[in-house]
């Protein structure tokens, strides 16, 4: 498949959420990650950094740790482990994540909405294990808004997986 164009970069240093770079008609524009970073704050949560590793468009084959093309897993992973490993040098402790956001669906195909739910479950296994202490981290997933057959069942899938969790 064509190779993914992953848009900005935060230069390898941290700094306050900004807003995000786009292309084409949204050049600029706000992720969800202002949400989750603000009710954080609100919850009284002051120690923490937010690592967004994150593309538009495409299903969630993509996240598929060993798929014929699992570029998003292998993204994901770089980028938070040298996050990671970033804070830990320059605030001389352990980092843990905790919390894993995951917000995907929209691109997925009938196919791919099939089985959302296996997927999702597996990425999690994936990041538990391939991140850097990661090992007990919570997933939280942001609920896509579009409509259309493959997204109402992915939002059906993700939803049972939650149930089943429980």
């Amino acid at each position: 498949g064509p190779t993914p164009k992953f848009y900005g970069t935060s230069g390898r240093k941290f700094g306050p959420l900004t807003m995000q770079q786009g292309s084409s008609q949204n050049p600029k524009f706000w992720g969800p990650e202002i949400g989750f970073a603000r009710a954080l704050w609100d919850a009284g949560e002051r120690n923490f950094a937010v690592v967004k590793a994150s593309r538009g468009g495409g299903g969630n084959g993509f996240w598929d740790k060993g798929a014929a093309d699992d570029h998003m897993y292998q993204h994901v992973v770089k980028t938070v482990t040298a996050a990671s490993e970033l804070l830990a040098v320059t605030s001389k402790k352990q980092v843990e994540i905790p919390v894993i956001f995951y917000l995907q669906g929209e691109s997925n195909s009938a196919k791919g909405a099939a089985v959302a739910d296996t997927l999702l479950e597996t990425l999690l296994t994936n990041l538990r294990e391939d991140l850097p202490n990661a090992k007990s981290a919570k997933l939280i997933l942001g609920g896509i808004g579009a409509r259309g057959a493959p997204r109402d069942l992915t939002r059906q899938k993700q939803r049972d997986l939650a149930a089943r969790r429980k």
